[in-house]
């Protein structure tokens, strides 16, 4: 349990470095702008999707059995891509709190460079997670 505690207070500080980074350095704002707008065209799109399927229809007509798998795979799909932006514009986001900690000036070329060269452990942190999740118990 002290190690749980450790790591939400690392959380924490983490959290206020990056709010302290976006006070200091307004370009970097574009990070959750660029993060929220991402979204909101994924989800737009993911219920268009859903409407122009016919899942929509299906759902609510209690016809769920017709299109049941392949709605699944389209939330699949869309919640991995949805992950994945947000994970990737928050890492580019500490990558700049840890600039700036260290006494750099962080720019949003190097925060996005630093996100972009993560990619691969970013989009495997929901493995990673659920495996350390498993063997804590």
């Amino acid at each position: 349990m002290p190690d749980l505690f450790n790591r939400v207070e690392r959380s924490w500080q983490l959290v206020e470095a990056s709010w302290n980074v976006l006070r200091s350095d307004r370009e970097l704002l574009v990070l959750p702008a660029i993060s929220g707008v991402a979204t909101a065209i994924l989800g737009a799109g993911f219920i268009a999707l859903a409407m122009g399927s016919g899942a929509v229809e299906a759902l609510s007509g209690g016809h769920a059995g017709q299109v049941l798998g392949s709605f699944y795979a389209e939330i699949f799909v869309w919640y991995i891509v949805q992950y994945f932006i947000v994970f990737f514009f928050n890492t580019a986001l500490v990558a700049a709190a840890l600039v700036r900690l260290n006494g750099g000036d962080p720019t949003l070329k190097e925060a996005l460079a630093l996100a972009a060269s993560r990619s691969g452990q970013i989009f495997g942190y929901p493995r990673h997670l659920a495996h350390h999740l498993l063997l804590d118990k």
